[in-house]
């Protein structure tokens, strides 16, 4: 009797571990994002996870500590997260209008400001970073090259018309100085909307519209303050905005709110998938009524799923599950191969042929996929990369081989 008795003890406490582990490993970064969690929770909740699984390369202790560090001063001695202004970027913006305002001063008077440099920057240290602010997205006119918008973390938004040899930025006044989303009406290259956010955690300050190719913006319908989230203290944050291929003034945005679509640049929009946590959208090749979307976090703490939908996108349903890890992915789709899609992580490769109903593994990374493309042309030939770029050809290499 004492034997079996001291037997389910010891299986109890193995399954506490090791759902205390699971626990751990699925939370402490949904936490980092979720102001409802006290700070002090939050760290608790990391080392306990990093206690087990290690601090070592790759196991995401460096990212956390730079959080701890970034965070700790914000929310000493409470730890308290929830007590935050939501518009605190946006109502100081606007204190700077009025103050301007009554002192008849023009707040964008290029004037008032000069530019103390340095204007190019040089190698100075063995690191892979001279110190120049990170570029998050970018966009070239098909139909004129010397054409191309960028998105930078820090920076805002820039253009330049001559190929890159001149740069300016138009964004230096909004509430907000980070854009990490661009997307460009494929029938009006003029037609441009942004996704303005915070460069310190990401979270958004709302979707601006430019209609003379970038040099002005206004605030669309999809703010914080319409919506209800987004801000300085939110956790809300857009991963992506994309146009549909045909038809015009159709958008699609996706984030940690789920999935939404407009029929009129964002003048109104409806939830056509609820909660998750998007990271990509793309549409089939060929066939625009089937759109695939990657959802991050899923129900129950399970992560990356592929969502698919077969009416352009009006609701999207959960098509396969690639693997459990906690990583966000990219999708990728070919001309060449209308019914593949390709799904990238950190953790590996997913190849599907029949439209995204069944994946298969198809490598491992060499490296964290910052960016991963297939050729329109021959899906043997894709490129991943990170600090380092890779190159993979099915026919040549059955991995990815580093481009030196």
């Amino acid at each position: 009797m004492k034997s079996n008795h001291y037997k389910f003890l010891v299986a109890i406490s193995v399954l506490l571990f090791f759902n205390i582990n699971t626990t751990h490993s699925q939370t402490y970064k949904d936490m980092m994002n979720d102001f409802s969690f006290n700070y002090f929770e939050v760290c608790d909740s990391a080392y306990a996870y990093f206690k087990v699984n290690g601090t070592g390369k790759g196991s995401g202790w460096k990212d956390f500590k730079r959080w701890e560090y970034d965070n700790k001063g914000r929310y000493y001695p409470s730890g308290d997260r929830k007590q935050i202004d939501h518009n605190v970027a946006k109502k100081a913006y606007e204190n700077l209008v009025l103050n301007a305002a009554l002192n008849k001063s023009n707040i964008n008077s290029v004037n008032q400001w000069i530019e103390l440099g340095p204007s190019t920057i040089q190698q100075v240290t063995g690191h892979y970073s001279v110190g120049l602010g990170r570029v998050e997205t970018f966009y070239v006119d098909p139909n004129n090259p010397l054409k191309m918008y960028l998105g930078s973390r820090s920076g805002g938004f820039w253009k330049t018309t001559d190929g890159g040899l001149n740069w300016i930025n138009t964004t230096d006044f909004l509430v907000s100085a980070g854009v990490n989303v661009i997307a460009v009406s494929p029938t009006n290259p003029d037609s441009i909307l942004i996704n303005v956010r915070n460069s310190s955690n990401g979270t958004a300050q709302g979707i601006y519209r430019s209609i003379d190719g970038g040099n002005s913006w206004t605030l669309t319908g999809f703010n914080p303050s319409n919506l209800s989230w987004g801000g300085l203290g939110s956790d809300a944050k857009i991963n992506f905005i994309k146009y549909h291929p045909f038809l015009p003034n159709v958008v699609y945005i996706g984030g940690t709110k789920g999935i939404f679509r407009s029929t009129n640049n964002l003048s109104t929009w409806s939830q056509v998938y609820v909660n998750g946590d998007i990271t990509d959208l793309e549409f089939h090749p060929t066939d625009p009524s089937v759109v695939y979307a990657f959802d991050y976090y899923f129900f129950n703490n399970k992560r990356n799923y592929l969502l698919k939908s077969s009416n352009g996108g009006l609701n999207f349903l959960l098509s396969d599950t690639l693997n459990g890890n906690n990583s966000y992915s990219t999708i990728e789709v070919s001309p060449n191969c209308p019914n593949c899609v390709f799904v990238a992580s950190n953790y590996g490769l997913w190849k599907s042929t029949d439209k995204g109903s069944n994946f298969k593994f198809v490598s491992t990374p060499p490296s964290n996929f910052g960016g991963f493309c297939v050729s329109d042309i021959d899906t043997s030939k894709m490129y991943c990369g990170y600090l380092d770029s890779y190159f993979s050809n099915a026919s040549r290499f059955p991995n990815f081989v580093k481009i030196d």
